[in-house]
């Protein structure tokens, strides 16, 4: 049994490994991937993406987790950045998952994609359109994620 000191001791050398794990595989900016953390560098990369209209390369090749991906829809809800190209041009507008991003503006959505279950984090991107983020649940921290179910 650890006591409080032995305790903080062992979580502080469990949080550096978790960070250096992610590192090491190239799948992490943020130490601890929390809904929180991941809005605010979501809102730092909208600001960026804004003050360079059409220049995606900022996020580009870039994965949150182990598997996470960012991609851009325009503010008619059609894919203007998506790391799979044949994407590109697809719309979203329809789209449950469209119609809560339009709604809410910021935030996430929980959906199903076959088995794998996925949240879809999104910040408006000035004059663009919105960022978004697909990430598996299981890449996240936290007790509560906070986001709506979409079927």
């Amino acid at each position: 049994m650890l006591n409080g000191t032995g305790r903080k001791r062992f979580l502080a050398r469990q949080g550096a490994l978790l960070f250096v794990l992610a590192l090491a595989a190239g799948c992490a900016r943020m130490s601890i991937l929390t809904p929180g953390s991941v809005l605010r560098e979501m809102d730092r990369l909208a600001g960026r993406l804004a003050s360079a209209p059409g220049d995606f390369s900022v996020i580009q090749g870039e994965k949150v987790g182990a598997s996470g991906y960012y991609y851009v829809l325009d503010e008619n809800g059609r894919i203007i950045s998506h790391p799979q190209k044949a994407l590109l041009g697809f719309g979203f507008r329809e789209n449950s998952l469209y119609k809560a991003i339009h709604e809410r503006g910021r935030g996430c959505a929980r959906q199903k994609l076959g088995s794998e279950d996925k949240l879809v984090f999104f910040v408006p991107i000035k004059k663009l359109g919105f960022l978004c983020l697909s990430v598996s649940v299981s890449d996240l921290t936290g007790d509560d994620i906070r986001c709506g179910d979409l079927k």
